[in-house]
């Protein structure tokens, strides 16, 4: 729940969390979040400061976070649930 609310809103601090299910299959867990790398963070929060979130969701979040969709797991596509923060301009 932490990573959620720091996803779901225009002052939270990551643009998007995937889930996924346990190896059991009862709970849904946390499998990755984003922004989580030192310079993919700089850049978080130079587009935060700037407002310009929106403005560079396309080549800052979206790439990343389709290659992060698309990551098999042992060669099979790994189902996944996604929280991804789109933003509307004011």
């Amino acid at each position: 729940m932490k990573k959620y609310q720091e996803v779901k809103t225009r002052s939270g601090s990551l643009d998007y969390i995937t889930l996924k299910l346990n190896k059991k299959g009862t709970k849904i867990v946390l499998n990755e979040w984003f922004p989580k790398e030192e310079e993919d963070i700089k850049e978080f929060k130079a587009d935060k400061k700037n407002d310009t979130r929106e403005e560079n969701f396309l080549t800052r979040v979206w790439p990343k976070f389709v290659a992060e969709m698309k990551k098999p797991v042992k060669g099979k596509p790994l189902p996944q649930y996604a929280v991804v923060l789109v933003l509307r301009a004011r």
